[in-house]
């Protein structure tokens, strides 16, 4: 087993360089027992129930934000940005297991599945960039609408102003 002291990502012996940081080299061997790794990447929904699961089974985590996304919380309440799970060594394990109890992962070689899990991230991000899109489309199409009629009546009423009746 490999990780990185920079971001906190375990990976498969045959990784040199970090596939997340993009910047580190791997350390060989097993990390300190209070080094935070990452557990899972997630957001929305899927971040509660694990935090959840992982308060439940009495597992310290800490949450980060794992890459700056377009956010419409503003607009729709929710928060797209994706968030990295982390936990201490010791933890790692039995966190592991509560969330493959959950189904939050397949099995433990999901933990190790960069390729798969990057994919599935890139057309998530996609769905969701499309999604923000279409919100923002509709709220000006109405502020659009809503400006053109309250134009037309300005008018009107300047014109009907010009002739008394």
């Amino acid at each position: 087993m490999k990780y990185c002291k920079k971001c906190g990502h375990l990976e498969n012996d045959t990784i040199e360089k970090c596939p997340h940081c993009k910047k580190s080299v791997l350390t060989d061997g097993e990390p300190e027992n209070n080094f935070p790794v990452v557990l899972i990447r997630t957001s929305g929904f899927e971040k509660q129930r694990i935090c959840s699961a992982l308060d439940s089974g009495n597992i310290p985590y800490s949450e980060r934000i794992a890459e700056k996304q377009l956010s419409a919380d503003a607009v729709t309440g929710m928060s797209y940005a994706d968030y990295d799970i982390l936990t201490p060594y010791a933890f790692y394990r039995k966190a592991t297991d509560i969330l493959i109890g959950i189904n939050a992962l397949q099995n433990e070689d999901d933990v190790f599945d960069v390729e798969d899990k990057s994919e599935s991230l890139e057309e998530d991000y996609y769905s969701i960039k499309n999604r923000l899109i279409r919100v923002i489309s509709v709220i000006l199409l109405l502020v659009i609408v809503t400006g053109v009629v309250l134009g037309v009546d300005f008018i009107m009423a300047l014109i009907k102003g010009f002739f008394p009746g």
